[in-house]
């Protein structure tokens, strides 16, 4: 029985990936890797509302992420020109999220290693490890206990 739900497999590169969380049309996840590491773990985010909509990288990497009241996402993580706490907003009507800077870290992004990863997969089970907490948790966790 086909119940219309997109699936997003997590395999290779992203098998321990959890949902960061979800953004207006749009989820993110990825591996999440340690907060000051050197080792990228890119956070990737896809629209769900349209089966045909290629995964991207959202941020370069990301170490933990919870969902704020008003339907954003807080995530510790870095872009190519920042380091820091981001609120990720938006991603309504097929557009994509933005994320804000509002803590600085001050590290340099630059030092981060570069690494070329396989690119994500493009299908993903809604059935997340976050969904055992019945509501927002720690991603950097393998469960919420």
């Amino acid at each position: 029985m086909d119940t219309g739900a997109l699936r997003i497999p997590l395999t290779g590169a992203l098998s321990g990936g959890v949902v960061a969380g979800i953004v207006g049309d749009v989820v993110l996840y990825g591996v999440p890797g340690k907060a000051g590491s050197d080792a990228l773990s890119p956070l990737y985010a896809r629209n769900v509302k349209d089966p045909a909509a290629a995964p991207y990288k959202f941020l370069e990497t990301f170490s933990s992420a919870a969902q704020a009241p008003d339907g954003s996402l807080v995530v510790r993580g870095a872009t190519t020109a920042s380091d820091g706490v981001f609120r990720i907003s938006g991603g309504v009507g097929g557009a994509r999220p933005e994320a804000e800077l509002k803590a600085d870290t001050g590290r340099s992004s630059a030092s981060r290693s570069s690494s070329r990863g396989s690119p994500p997969p493009r299908t993903w089970r809604s059935r997340a490890r976050r969904s055992r907490c019945g509501g927002p948790c720690p991603v950097t966790a393998p469960t919420c206990s």
